[in-house]
């Protein structure tokens, strides 16, 4: 059946740009650039797709790395938050601290025992 409502068409479900199907990647650009290495030297030291790797693999590590020192950073600035409100308690409390009477009378107990 055809749409009812022909001011307002149906979406195509596939999208007609490859960038979309696939994301941003552009998959012809890595195959002109090992297009570049003779047969039968693609993988020596000096090829194309070691060059290729080193590139993807710094755009990765150095996204990682951001990504870790922001997590590092909030995971100190929490201890940090932390710290300083668990140190103001104890503070507080060690002023309530009071020796135990049971061993306040232990010790007389035993002065007074000791000299007789």
């Amino acid at each position: 059946m055809d749409n009812p409502n022909p001011s307002n068409p149906t979406p195509d479900p596939t999208p007609a740009d490859p960038k979309q199907a696939w994301g941003p990647l552009n998959q012809n650009v890595n195959y002109d650039k090992l297009a570049s290495d003779r047969i039968g030297e693609e993988l020596n030291p000096n090829a194309t797709i070691w060059k290729m790797y080193t590139e993807e693999a710094r755009e990765y590590d150095t996204e990682f790395t951001r990504e870790r020192n922001e997590n590092l950073n909030n995971m100190l600035l929490f201890a940090t938050l932390f710290s300083a409100i668990v140190t103001a308690f104890i503070i507080e409390s060690a002023n309530l601290l009071e020796q135990n009477p049971s061993d306040i009378s232990a010790q007389l107990l035993l002065m007074l025992v000791q000299s007789q």
